[in-house]
């Protein structure tokens, strides 16, 4: 008899913990934070919103090295038209093109090469994994713009992207973009193209790369 009622007890023990374990909710896995090191810094805001290209200087594109070349002088002109648009549903929209051309220096006179351009048709649904961090599920570009570091203030939005590289004249050139957009007072595709010389962006190249 005292053995039954050994194991009776055991056996409500047993529920007893089971019940208690069920009421405490199973805690999903912490998301880790992206290590993530923008060229500037980001303060986040609001993003939503149309945004065109400010009217002076919309993009800037810099060197992450502009020292690690020769004695020639080089710069890059960047151009860019069109629309960025992010709304409160996490949806966006990028009707854009962008351009940019190399200009080398020789003997103080300017000789431009062939331009990069890329252009963006893109929509979908864009993510915030951080409070200053745009993912957006764009793929086969020549400029990589999936990852962005953004500021939002009033009614002007600097979107900046990580670091990237491009093969040119057989050297690996690590550059980044800064956007400085202004919010349309028009849904309108904006058509107007606006060339921005690159501030601070040049760099060198020795003279027998270039032969």
């Amino acid at each position: 008899m005292r053995r039954i009622f050994v194991l009776g007890v055991f056996v409500m023990w047993t529920v007893v913990l089971a019940c208690n374990k069920g009421l405490h909710p199973v805690e999903p896995p912490s998301t880790p934070a992206l290590d993530l090191s923008f060229p500037i810094e980001v303060y986040g805001g609001n993003p939503c919103g149309v945004w065109v290209p400010a009217l002076q200087n919309p993009l800037e594109v810099h060197l992450v090295n502009p020292d690690q070349f020769g004695n020639v002088r080089f710069e890059l002109l960047s151009e860019v038209s069109g629309q960025f648009v992010f709304d409160e549903r996490d949806t966006f929209k990028i009707q854009s093109t962008i351009k940019i051309t190399p200009q080398v220096y020789i003997w103080g006179n300017p000789v431009k090469f062939p331009p990069f351009e890329d252009t963006f048709n893109d929509s979908g649904l864009y993510e915030q994994p951080q409070g200053n961090v745009l993912i957006l599920p764009l793929k086969n570009h020549t400029f990589q713009l999936d990852t962005l570091g953004y500021t939002a203030a009033g009614d002007s939005l600097i979107l900046v992207n990580l670091p990237h590289a491009f093969d040119y004249m057989g050297m690996k050139i690590e550059y980044y973009m800064i956007f400085h957009l202004v919010r349309s007072s028009s849904s309108g595709l904006v058509r107007d193209r606006f060339i921005s010389p690159t501030i601070g962006s040049s760099f060198r190249l020795k003279c027998c790369d270039m032969q």
